[in-house]
């Protein structure tokens, strides 16, 4: 379950980045970005690891378009 969780904040971490990027290529700055879906974060949450030295956002969401894979 931990592991989907995390794999699914990087997931998350790449979109805010694709956002990031079309935003800029709306200035007329960086690339083209291709948007596979969308989804709307619930609620946040913050967890420390097992061993307490690392401590992460985890984003509750739900996919809006496309999905998650």
């Amino acid at each position: 379950m931990h592991k989907l969780i995390y794999k699914f904040t990087d997931d998350l971490n790449d979109l805010v980045h694709d956002v990031q990027q079309a935003e800029a290529l709306a200035r007329g700055e960086g690339t083209t970005v291709d948007v596979h879906g969308t989804a709307s974060v619930l609620q946040t949450f913050n967890v420390t690891s097992t061993k307490g030295k690392k401590e992460s956002t985890v984003y509750g969401s739900r996919v809006m378009t496309g999905e998650l894979t």
